[in-house]
């Protein structure tokens, strides 16, 4: 086992990190709209009582208006995607890309 100083330094001898995690963004920006506009709420109603600025109320509205661009962002950002991936299947592997060697059945259909 490496010293804690040679692992810091030598990059090498680190293990690889995990991969990314799978994330639906759409439904992340869409927590964060929604969080935005419960305290848009919660301002308004302690603006109406004098005990909030009317600057946290259009603070929160900022936040209501950019979480609802962002949910148009992921949402042409999921679907171009989408079209990216099926327009590689519609051409299939490339040449240059390394397949591994599967064995197959007779009707050409991979065994696992």
């Amino acid at each position: 086992m490496p010293s804690l100083v040679r692992t810091l330094i030598d990059p090498s001898v680190r293990k690889p990190g995990p991969g990314p995690l799978p994330v639906n963004l759409f439904h992340v920006v869409l927590v964060g709209l929604g969080v935005w506009f419960v305290a848009g709420i919660v301002t308004t109603v302690l603006w109406m009582a004098n005990m909030a600025d009317a600057g946290h109320v259009w603070v929160c509205v900022a936040g209501v208006v950019l979480g609802a661009a962002g949910c148009l962002w992921t949402r042409g950002r999921q679907r171009r995607y989408q079209d990216i991936e099926q327009l590689n299947a519609s051409f299939g592997p490339h040449q240059d890309d390394p397949q591994p060697d599967v064995p197959h059945h007779q009707d050409g259909s991979p065994q696992i």
